[in-house]
């Protein structure tokens, strides 16, 4: 049992029929899809991260700088053939500049700063070169909030047509929030990423998530229900691969953004001093991840942004049932009206 995700071990202690749960972990375990990937090329590397290409079908209608948390992958924005956020932009006209960090715990021994002066910024300066449109910017999570730190202190780059933030914390010293814990027993945070070199994927899952074992019980059991092959057991099985395949960060980073972000909750005077460009922000009362109130700080800075509200989870806001109606859509609609202003 201690090889299992944390997630599913701790719905194991909690689940009335572990059975039931085991047979869907089982499941899950045997499964040996693969999917077919938009098709992308690899146009800048910079050590264990890179920049994946998507050109648009069609008229180009814009490109988007896309920044994925560090925490986990970048498949999340191309899960599958049904549910592929990428697809879905770059049949509406967009080129795609995708981030990939990659493994940043081999070969990575910097600090925040210099992930975004030996990575981020490379990467930014890369897509602009590349892109004969000026580049809109996403964030996911973490991936928002770098982004808003990064824009914030690199004022003499080329800055972006707009920025958007999906599902990204900004005040991370707000009330009820999954990370509380991480605050108020820092210490002990701090000591366990330095016993293990990292912060690991258990540590995350342990500490920064909140989690439910009643939701992981329930959709195991949901899983075992669904027809083979069909799309939503696919997309199952490809969330899962993402949520328990992410990579450890490395010990000064990890620690870098424990201070930097957690302890002193600089995400909020970075945020207040983006660069005048159009905003937009992404966000679900039903995040438990990220919920609300982290990022109210921002609406309040930014009255007149977009604000884009559904009622997804985290992860659901780019791969469920109905993220195309109620996030992907709203979002090519902003990009869309930027571009007749």
């Amino acid at each position: 049992m201690q090889n299992l995700p944390l997630h599913v071990y701790t719905a194991f202690e909690q689940a009335e029929e572990p059975e039931l749960l085991l047979r869907g972990f089982q499941k899950y375990l045997k499964s040996t899809y693969e999917f077919t990937y938009v098709k992308r090329d690899k146009i800048f590397c910079c050590k264990q991260s890179s920049l994946f290409y998507y050109k648009a079908i069609g008229k180009n209608k814009g490109s988007i700088f896309i920044v994925p948390s560090l925490i986990n992958g970048a498949e999340i924005f191309d899960l599958t053939e049904n549910y592929s956020f990428i697809r879905y932009m770059v049949t509406s006209g967009f080129d795609i500049y995708l981030v990939n960090w990659g493994n940043l715990i081999k070969g990575f021994e910097g600090d925040l700063d210099t992930l975004f002066s030996e990575k981020m910024l490379p990467l930014w300066q890369a897509a602009n070169n590349y892109s004969e449109t000026k580049l809109h910017v996403l964030g996911y999570c973490l991936g928002g909030t770098l982004c808003s730190t990064f824009f914030s202190k690199y004022k003499e780059i080329r800055q972006p047509q707009s920025i958007t933030f999906l599902a990204t914390p900004f005040d991370f010293h707000t009330a009820q929030v999954p990370w509380e814990y991480v605050v108020s027993k820092s210490a002990n945070i701090i000591s366990q990423i330095k016993f293990q070199n990292a912060l690991t994927q258990r540590m995350l899952q342990s500490h920064f998530i909140k989690l439910k074992p009643e939701f992981i019980i329930q959709k195991y059991k949901q899983f075992l229900k669904m027809s083979e092959n069909s799309p939503e057991e696919k997309r199952f099985v490809a969330v899962e691969r993402w949520l328990n395949n992410g990579p450890d960060l490395p010990q000064v980073l990890s620690l870098d953004i424990m201070d930097y972000y957690f302890l002193q909750n600089r995400s909020v005077p970075d945020m207040k001093i983006l660069p005048p460009v159009p905003k937009a922000v992404i966000y679900s009362d039903k995040d438990l991840i990220v919920p609300p109130q982290a990022l109210q700080i921002f609406i309040e800075n930014y009255p007149d942004s977009s604000v884009i509200k559904n009622y997804a989870g985290h992860v659901g806001m780019m791969v469920g049932h109905n993220a195309q109606s109620s996030v992907w859509e709203p979002y090519k609609e902003f990009l869309y009206n930027l571009a007749v202003q």
